[in-house]
């Protein structure tokens, strides 16, 4: 896995740092997902 630059204030990733992250991404993902169905759903429907 190739990493950017550590956040602001770390000196380099740990493993939390890297959960944290991952958490936040996949939250991002589904509101995205969720956007699109609705967005599919609407087109659909007319």
């Amino acid at each position: 896995m190739r990493l950017g630059k550590s956040p602001t204030g770390y000196g380099r990733w740990t493993l939390q740092l890297l959960a944290d992250n991952w958490v936040a991404l996949e939250a991002e993902i589904d509101d995205a997902r969720t956007k699109l169905e609705r967005l599919n759903a609407a087109n659909r429907s007319g």
